[in-house]
């Protein structure tokens, strides 16, 4: 009997040895954290961020990274967008109206010089006007003589010539004189277009030499990005292809269009040059300053897309992507004004500008491009709250 006894009490203590190794292990189970819900991977900033431009949102795109190349540009201004105003005659600078980083009209006044030389200018166009006017009477009198039988064709014939060349200098002086823009002693020096006083060489009382440059001035607006590519890819892209434009320091993405080609191999770098025009919106340009430049390679994406021999993936400013504990992530605006949704990417790589992405969001989907890092603070800032 105690051995019965015994055995039931061994079962019941094996038993209840059991249900208590099951309870530790769904215990962990239980309390292992679940994913969290997107509801609550939404953040709310001040919509002004993206009206003052801190936050910007484009567009994914679906590339191939064999699709694109990306390369250095430098940013340049056509001629029409840069303007060098110096002395053309031996000068002293008398007053200057500007300094460098004004914003000047055309026509706006630069600097006034006292040029002595400019009595010259002023002599020789009276010389030409009295000359003028002195042929002018000898042909009268000659026409007159004529009419009268009382000279001959030939001095009439040189009397109209003098008369001629007599114009002809007093033209000549006047066009010098309105090229110098010249009063009296005194040469007025003015912008030939709108834009900013770049450079300033110009100091009261200074003198400078004929062809000395004073003033550089730029017209922000025309500025344009010159991209030097390989020769091996320049045939791969086509005029009139979106390009993006990034700034190194900041990550800012703006859009541009490729415009033009000098379809000439540089002999020594072995690169063609491609022009692109930025968005009128794409602030901050820099004349002589250089921008990371993305352009797509038209006859590798007909290729890959006729053939399918290369995947194609989301594509994303490099800027666009940022890790939250050790996760990559980036940041979709909802319909709510302010209000943007966490979203956790799963990444195939980076290039130097672009992150491809292999799942989390789809071709063409809203995302924050720029301004990524500024939300990701205030993520982390709003967890401690």
């Amino acid at each position: 009997m105690i051995r019965v006894l015994f055995g039931f009490g061994l079962c019941l203590t094996l038993a209840a040895c059991g249900r208590g190794g099951g309870d530790a292990q769904a215990k962990p189970a239980a309390s292992s954290k679940t994913p969290q819900n997107s509801s609550a991977r939404l953040l709310r900033v001040d919509p002004q961020l993206l009206a003052n431009g801190r936050v910007v949102i484009g567009q994914a795109e679906q590339h191939s990274p064999d699709e694109e190349v990306m390369i250095s540009g430098q940013v340049v201004a056509p001629p029409k967008g840069k303007a060098e105003i110096g002395a053309l005659m031996t000068s002293r600078v008398r007053s200057v109206a500007v300094q460098e980083g004004d914003t000047v009209h055309r026509g706006a006044l630069l600097a006034t010089l006292d040029a002595p030389d400019a009595a010259r200018i002023f002599g020789d166009l009276a010389a030409a006007r009295a000359r003028r006017a002195r042929a002018e009477v000898v042909l009268s009198q000659e026409q007159t003589l004529q009419d009268q039988r009382a000279t001959s064709a030939r001095a009439v014939s040189d009397a109209r010539s003098d008369a001629e060349s007599a114009r002809a200098d007093e033209v000549a002086a006047t066009m010098l004189l309105s090229a110098y823009n010249v009063n009296g002693t005194t040469l007025t020096l003015k912008s030939p277009i709108a834009g900013i006083v770049a450079t300033s060489h110009a100091r009261l009382g200074a003198q400078v030499d004929a062809g000395t440059i004073l003033f550089k001035i730029v017209d922000p607006t025309k500025l344009n990005v010159r991209a030097d590519v390989p020769e091996s890819l320049a045939d791969a892209i086509a005029l009139g292809e979106t390009g993006q434009l990034r700034f190194p320091t900041t990550g800012r993405i703006c859009t541009s269009e490729v415009v033009t080609s000098t379809r000439s191999v540089d002999p020594i770098k072995r690169t063609v040059s491609f022009r692109l025009q930025p968005e009128l919106a794409c602030k901050g340009l820099l004349e002589g300053g250089f921008v990371d430049v993305r352009l797509p390679l038209a006859s590798a994406e007909a290729a890959a897309a006729d053939a399918g021999l290369h995947p194609r993936y989301v594509a994303v400013p490099r800027s666009a992507v940022v890790e939250i504990d050790s996760v990559p992530v980036v940041f979709v605006p909802t319909d709510v004004p302010g209000q943007f949704r966490l979203t956790t990417v799963t990444l195939l790589r980076h290039s130097d500008t672009v992150s491809y992405i292999e799942q989390g969001i789809s071709n063409a989907e809203r995302v924050v491009v720029s301004g990524a890092l500024l939300l990701k603070g205030e993520w982390l800032r709003s967890r401690l709250e």
